[in-house]
């Protein structure tokens, strides 16, 4: 668990945008905040990166990746929460930051140097290692308890104004929501592709 122990550590941190000489701070966390799921919250507010860019990105949850078969950002372009992590650190509306910037300075807090050497057998850290650590604590987001999950499991049972939502969201003669969000049987409420509803055929934005 020494790599998700380091992960907890840098999601949090604000200094891993490698900019803290410039008294400029920001973490993963600044909008992926836990209290909210590990999304911006309610009301959304327009997020911006560490030097007040307004982001293209949404911020959604972070939690059940470890499920995610490949497919991220909006179109799918991102591979890996490993890849994400590498494209946040250089992106002008997030870190807005280099990964040379960010190796040193997380080599140059004494806590670090340690726990790589825990989690990756020597002290030397490097971008690949700081996203492979941040994205095994990522993977460990589950919900895998909730009252769906239960009932999906035959532990317990919906009430009628549940059931009536569950029935409209699994059949084409009612909202028809599970070609795109999955149908009986997927607790994860995404099939893990991609549709266009009538949208322009090129995105602009």
């Amino acid at each position: 668990f020494a790599a998700e122990f380091m992960g907890v550590e840098n999601i949090y941190d604000g200094r891993i945008a490698g900019r803290a000489s410039e008294n400029l701070y920001m973490s993963c966390s600044s909008c992926h905040q836990q209290q909210n799921s590990f999304e911006i919250g309610e009301p959304r507010p327009m997020p911006v990166g560490i030097t007040g860019i307004p982001t293209r990105n949404t911020m959604l949850p972070i939690i059940n990746l470890i499920w995610n078969p490949g497919h991220f950002g909006w179109n799918g372009s991102v591979s890996s929460i490993e890849q994400d992590v590498l494209g946040v650190v250089t992106d002008p509306s997030e870190f807005n930051s280099t990964h040379d910037a960010v190796v040193a300075a997380i080599s140059a807090i004494d806590i670090y140097p340690p726990m790589f050497k825990a989690a990756f057998g020597t002290e030397e850290v490097t971008m690949d290692r700081i996203a492979k650590a941040i994205a095994q604590f990522i993977r460990t987001f589950m919900t895998t308890n909730s009252k769906f999950d239960r009932y999906m499991r035959g532990e317990e049972q919906l009430t009628n104004e549940e059931l009536f939502g569950f029935v409209l969201f699994t059949t084409e003669e009612g909202a028809d929501c599970f070609h795109c969000h999955g149908g009986f049987g997927n607790p994860l409420f995404t099939t893990h592709l991609f549709y266009n509803h009538g949208k322009d055929s090129l995105f602009t934005g």
